[in-house]
């Protein structure tokens, strides 16, 4: 409680084997929104913990629902 959530931390959440892909099969693509609300570093090293890992590619946009807008998608594999 009362932790600031790092670039690492969140990383490690995606990646866990008990994660966000644990009952996925397939092609692995994570989708972020909120792309204008945090500074482009904190992505960079958010992306940097990702890219080596069995995920195919990270979409990240701006926006939500109708107003959602692709920015950047990087492919890792």
């Amino acid at each position: 409680m009362g932790a600031i959530v790092t670039p690492r931390m969140l990383a490690d959440l995606v990646l866990h084997k008990q994660g966000l892909f644990q009952y996925s099969k397939g092609k692995k693509i994570l989708f972020c929104t909120g792309y204008e609300t945090v500074q482009h570093r904190i992505i960079d090293d958010f992306i940097d913990h990702i890219v080596d890992s069995d995920i195919s590619d990270i979409i990240l946009a701006d926006g939500y629902k109708a107003s959602c807008e692709i920015r950047r998608i990087i492919q890792c594999r």
